[in-house]
C-alpha cells in the first residue's frame, strides 16, 4: 500500500500507514518524496508539486521553496503570471511603472513610445513628430502637415 498524499516512507520495510510520514517543507509527496519545483512553493504536508503556485505579481526561479515568502516580486517593467519562474519584460509597445501583477503592461499612450521591452514609462515624441498608441517608434510629421509640439498624435495634425 502507497503512503496516502502528502507523507512518504524513507525507509524500506515500512508496515503500517504511522511509518508514513508527513511532507516535510521544501518537497511535495505524491508517491513518494519529491523537491518542489521552480515558481511554486511547498510547505509541510504538501500532497501536489503545483499545489501552491507564486501568487501572479511574483516568481521564484529555485526549486525547494518552503513558503510564499520565499515568492519574488516581480520587477517593474514586467509582468509575472502566476506560478512564474521568472519576471516576462513587457513587450515593445508598452510599459510597467507601477503595478507588477497579471496583464499589467499598459500601452504606450498616443504621443509617445515604447521602443524596447521592459519598459518603465513611455518616452513622449519629439517636436516634428508623432503616434499612435503602443507605438515602438515615433513618425515623421508627413510633407504638408507640421507638429509644432512634443507629444503629437495623428489626429493632432
Amino acid at each position: 500500500m502507497p503512503c496516502p498524499a502528502g507523507t512518504y516512507a524513507p525507509y524500506t520495510g515500512a508496515k503500517t500507514l504511522e511509518d508514513c510520514l508527513v511532507c516535510p517543507a521544501g518537497s511535495y509527496c505524491h508517491k513518494g518524496i519529491e523537491t518542489c519545483p521552480a515558481g511554486h512553493y511547498c510547505p509541510v504536508h504538501t500532497e501536489f508539486a503545483t499545489e501552491f503556485p507564486c501568487p501572479a505579481g511574483y516568481y521564484l526561479g529555485t526549486t525547494g521553496a518552503k513558503s510564499k515568502q520565499e515568492c519574488i516580486t516581480c520587477k517593474v517593467g514586467h509582468y509575472c503570471l502566476e506560478g512564474a519562474t521568472e519576471a516576462t519584460p513587457c513587450p515593445v509597445g508598452t510599459f510597467n511603472g507601477k503595478s507588477n501583477t497579471e496583464k499589467s503592461c499598459t500601452p504606450c499612450p498616443a504621443g509617445s513610445f515604447c521602443f524596447k521591452t521592459g519598459m518603465i514609462d513611455p518616452v513622449t515624441c519629439t517636436a516634428g513628430c508623432w503616434s499612435d498608441a503602443s507605438a515602438a517608434i515615433c513618425t515623421e510629421c508627413p510633407a504638408g502637415h507640421y507638429c509644432p509640439n512634443s507629444g503629437m498624435t495623428l489626429l493632432d495634425i
